[in-house]
């Protein structure tokens, strides 16, 4: 399971830094619109990578 290190909310913005499972640490943040989340992550290079962030992200949150 993935572990939270850090979290900061600002309004609709919420960063946080995460420890994956495979001890990778990784940082997201995120956005509330109306529409739904927007993401913006250290791993968006990767689509894998990014899912996996953002999954983690809503089991911390």
């Amino acid at each position: 399971m993935a572990k939270k290190l850090r979290e900061h909310t600002e309004g609709t913005h919420i960063y946080m830094c995460l420890q994956l499972d495979d001890n990778r640490i990784e940082e997201i943040d995120a956005y509330i619109k109306e529409s739904g989340y927007t993401y913006r992550t250290t791993g968006d290079h990767t689509p894998e990578l990014r899912n996996r962030i953002i999954q983690a992200f809503h089991e911390l949150y």
